[in-house]
């Protein structure tokens, strides 16, 4: 694959669909979208009400977080808070509970910032990796039927 001939941004998505299975979790479209494919999946371009976000991560297939991809070089922490508003702005006909959606990121596909929105005062912080699709299932406890 050229990734010179695609958008810059399109060339961080490809970085992280690949990073993304590599931590476990199933990458699908919007178009594609299978919650049953796997216990982690990504959807890509999913809708919020204030625009579509990269991805909307679900665990078991309950929403868990959104990754916001930007352009290699770009300084990432300057989209925390589009990241946080798209997460505010999720179909609520998803949310089962006050707080479920806790991972936000932004990464570029070189570089990740990562914030739970769980923790007491949460900040984003530089992370090497995206939270395995497993360490991300055991944030939450056992999902009732």
């Amino acid at each position: 694959m050229n990734e010179s001939a695609f958008h810059p941004e399109d060339v961080a998505r490809s970085a992280i669909d690949r990073r993304l299975a590599l931590c476990g979790w199933v990458v699908q479209s919007r178009a594609d979208m299978n919650l049953g494919a796997g216990l982690g999946v990504a959807i890509r371009e999913f809708q919020t009400a204030s625009g579509p976000v990269d991805y909307a991560l679900f665990v078991g297939r309950r929403l868990c977080g959104a990754i916001e991809a930007k352009s290699a070089g770009v300084t990432l922490s300057g989209f925390s808070d589009q990241a946080a508003r798209y997460i505010a702005d999720l179909p609520r006909n998803l949310m089962r509970e006050e707080g479920q959606v806790r991972f936000e990121y932004v990464g570029s596909g070189s570089e990740t910032l990562f914030r739970d929105h769980a923790d007491a005062n949460p900040a984003s912080r530089s992370i090497f990796s995206f939270r395995s699709m497993s360490r991300s299932l055991r944030a939450y406890p056992k999902q009732r039927g």
